[in-house]
């Protein structure tokens, strides 16, 4: 574990060298806390105080245990090398699943109906999402989309992606929404879509007719109308933002990768925009956006370090440059507490 990692002595906010005592009055000082917000009507509070008391569950189980305590003091004196170049990483002990259904997060949807969970945004007739209270939209991009899918970490990559192309990525304080209206199934997708819908017997009844793809696509588009393939992902699910160039094309993709469990999920925008230095401001920008959304959602049960960690990367976004020319911008945010970044 390294130095800018958070350690279960910080979520109880003891010394290391605290006495059995100590420990046992800061889990209740703490768990008192953050238990009285596990009900807060704003879903992204409750989460976050789902997480730290979870966090607080982990700290009692090793902390008060001596051999569990003792192998966990070594650990955290062994140092690891970090993943992302040597930025602040923020590390929280696991605390399970957020999210735990392909479904949960990419679905198509009717417009004008109310939102089948917290994944999937309300939109209205025109396609565009219906902003929650108190939420301030920043802006969008349009562009051509696509999502990906991956259950499990030693998985392929699965794409789960819409026809790529008519797509749009609304950027609000508290959520990026994906948007691609009039849902097609490209040919080689391996997305499930909502049976419930029709869609699927429709998809794969053009293909058994023998229709050419063109043929194919129509059949679907006649199938989807006034529906949409629409995600909602809040800021501080997001693990990570990278730049792709189109070397081939030109231009490039936004990525943002959240994960909900073991399962990572991804949404793309390809645009061409020649000048990849407003890729770069983009992503950084997003960062930006993704960790004061986290330090707001803590408010006053933010961690000296955690504090610290984001305040740096805030301040200082670095990337982690890939021989294929991408960018990647590690956000420490995620609401799974580490389990992604412990695999990026």
């Amino acid at each position: 574990m390294s130095n800018s990692e958070i350690s279960l002595y910080e979520v109880l906010e003891v010394s290391p060298t605290a006495g059995d005592d100590a420990v046992r009055e800061a889990i209740h000082a703490a768990r008192r806390k953050w238990q009285s917000r596990s009900n807060h009507p704003n879903l992204a509070q409750r989460q976050v105080a789902e997480q730290r008391v979870a966090a607080i569950a982990e700290a009692e189980r090793v902390l008060l245990d001596p051999a569990s305590r003792a192998q966990y003091d070594h650990s955290r004196s062994v140092p690891q090398q970090s993943s992302n170049g040597g930025a602040p990483r923020l590390v929280i002990p696991a605390t399970g699943a957020t999210t735990s259904a392909k479904i949960d997060l990419l679905r198509v949807v009717n417009v004008s109906q109310p939102s089948p969970g917290p994944f999937v945004p309300v939109l209205n007739a025109d396609k565009s999402p219906v902003m929650a209270e108190g939420e301030n939209y920043l802006q969008h991009l349009t562009g051509e989309g696509g999502c990906f899918y991956q259950p499990w970490p030693s998985a392929p990559v699965q794409d789960a992606s819409p026809g790529w192309g008519n797509t749009t990525l609304y950027f609000t304080d508290q959520r990026l929404i994906f948007i691609c209206p009039n849902f097609v199934r490209p040919k080689d997708s391996s997305v499930e879509v909502d049976t419930d819908l029709g869609l699927g017997v429709a998809i794969m009844a053009a293909g058994v007719r023998g229709l050419s793809q063109a043929g194919k696509n129509a059949a679907a588009a006649r199938a989807v109308a006034g529906k949409a393939m629409a995600a909602s992902i809040p800021w501080e699910y997001i693990v990570e933002v990278e730049v792709w160039p189109d070397v081939e094309y030109g231009g490039a993709a936004l990525i943002f990768t959240m994960v909900g469990g073991d399962a990572t999920y991804s949404v793309g925008l390809g645009i061409e925009v020649q000048d990849l230095s407003w890729f770069r401001q983009q992503a950084e920008w997003a960062i930006q956006v993704a960790l004061h959304r986290r330090l707001e959602l803590l408010g006053d049960g933010v961690l000296p370090s955690e504090r610290a960690a984001v305040q740096a990367i805030q301040a200082n976004p670095r990337p982690d440059y890939g021989q294929d020319g991408s960018l990647s911008y590690i956000a420490p945010v995620a609401l799974d507490a580490g389990n992604a970044l412990t695999r990026l």
